[in-house]
């Protein structure tokens, strides 16, 4: 099948009833730069990227869009044959960045021999609304409504569900949640196009006999991958979770994958800290600092859930070194050792007010002498 391609004019057609094209009017915020991106609707699931001639980069820096909407024509060309509807994705730019977007919706069609006129409004990108660039030409549009998220596609042909991979290596070029690489869930789908369901055991998290949170395995029910088997089974040798893992995989119970559920839920805070290293011993120094909670709770636990191989405890300064304590500033502890650990030191603080997951990396800084460079951490807060 042949595309039709649509042409792009920035003059205005006045009473042209010969012609066909829509023009789209553009208005909001400033910006310096106005992006098209045109799809033909080819049927009513799949939208085609047009090939040429409908997109654009657009300069109307210092151009005041509330006062004088952007006036941009689409028309069809003499070989569409069948009627087509269009959806225009327009990207607004400040600095390079993409600021605001604005999709036509629903898909406009072209009318016989009729020029028509559509109004679209920029809207903020932000908390409520994004757009993400899967590969070229590939949109997905996301927007929060006051009932319900919206979810738009703007996608090329050889990849209809816009997940970055297309046929043959994607076996379901309709479901962007399915494609080489994806996870296997226990759904009855084979997630990843290697020809099996999801194998058993699937991951979990649950409170072993003592009541700490573990990853643990649970069966996924059949052979078809359909239906996850009802428990969690957690031993004392499983890595130590953060209790909040367990009470959100807990919230995801009706979900196919309820450990990618539980990953949107949680989402660490990413920590740098940094520790001094004798460099005539090629020792680890010990050092201190004073953890301060995380959000406005008074009544607060810290617990040290992973060390990441670094001799690390909690103290309130008058006990020895523990893992988990009970006050909301206690003191992070760095003990001196001779070989220092690699992997990441995981937090979690929990208060009155919500807990919070905190992934810290550890750096060293050498120095010749102990107690010259403080141990520091720095944590980015929400």
């Amino acid at each position: 099948m042949r595309h039709p391609i649509l042409s792009v004019s920035a003059l205005l057609l006045l009473g042209c009833h010969s012609e066909t094209g829509i023009i789209l009017a553009v208005s909001g915020s400033s910006v310096d730069e106005l992006e098209f991106n045109v799809a033909v609707q080819q049927d009513d699931a799949t939208f085609i990227m047009a090939q040429e001639g409908t997109g654009g980069t657009y300069d109307v820096r210092g151009r005041n869009l509330r006062a004088e909407p952007y006036e941009h024509l689409l028309r069809q060309g003499d070989e569409a044959g069948a009627p087509l509807r269009v959806r225009v994705l327009v990207l607004g730019r400040v600095g390079g960045k993409d600021r605001s977007f604005a999709i036509t919706e629903p898909p406009q069609p072209f009318m016989p021999d009729e020029v028509v006129r559509r109004a679209l409004t920029l809207v903020s990108l932000g908390d409520s609304a994004s757009v993400t660039r899967q590969s070229t030409g590939c949109f997905r549009v996301w927007q929060h409504a006051s009932e319900k998220d919206r979810r738009w596609t703007l996608a090329v042909t050889d990849d209809r569900d816009c997940d970055g991979s297309k046929p043959p290596a994607d076996c379901k070029d309709d479901n962007p949640a399915v494609h080489p690489g994806a996870s296997e869930i226990c759904d009855g789908v084979d997630n990843n196009c290697d020809g099996k369901y999801a194998e058993s055991p699937q991951p979990c998290y649950a409170a072993d006999s003592s009541g700490v949170c573990r990853k643990g395995t649970r069966p996924c029910g059949d052979a078809a991958g359909t239906g996850l088997g009802q428990t969690c089974s957690v031993s004392g040798t499983d890595p130590q979770m953060p209790t909040a893992y367990c009470d959100a995989y807990a919230a995801c119970a009706g979900s196919s994958d309820p450990v990618g559920c539980t990953n949107q839920k949680l989402t660490p805070l990413e920590g740098q800290c940094t520790a001094e290293l004798d460099s005539n011993l090629n020792t680890l120094c010990g050092g201190s600092l004073a953890l301060e909670p995380l959000n406005s709770s008074t009544t607060c636990r810290w617990d040290i859930v992973d060390d990441g191989g670094w001799s690390v405890g909690l103290s309130d300064g008058s006990s020895s070194p523990t893992a988990t304590i009970a006050i909301c500033r206690p003191k992070l502890l760095l003990e001196p050792q001779s070989t220092p650990g690699g992997g990441k030191l995981l937090m979690e603080f929990v208060g009155d007010q919500g807990s919070e997951v905190v992934q810290a990396s550890v750096g060293t800084t050498s120095v010749a002498t102990c107690g010259v460079e403080p141990f520091v951490c720095s944590v980015k807060t929400p």
